[in-house]
């Protein structure tokens, strides 16, 4: 743990994944989710409802920076974050 009681995250081997249709069901630092190297339609698992908040969170500030936009929805058991441009 580090100050202030936040769980310190270290960066994950992220699998990615083409050619899975985004389904119509409703971590910060740089280099800790493969953004960079997704093209459009291609998406990563997110295992746990924490990690979703914090993709979620990570991509939003991705986007401000190269206005390339994601999405992180349900999918089957877990969570997915796709590529949307």
């Amino acid at each position: 743990m580090t100050s202030g009681g936040v769980k310190s995250t270290k960066p994950k081997d992220y699998k990615i994944e083409k050619g899975i249709e985004l389904s119509s069901t409703p971590r910060g630092r740089r280099g800790l989710y493969p953004f960079d190297k997704m093209e459009v339609g291609d998406s990563f698992i997110v295992e746990n409802r924490a990690d979703r908040q914090k993709v979620r969170v990570a991509s939003n500030n991705y986007y401000r920076k190269y206005k390339s936009r994601f999405t992180v929805r349900q999918w089957e058991d877990k969570w997915r974050c796709w590529r949307l441009e």
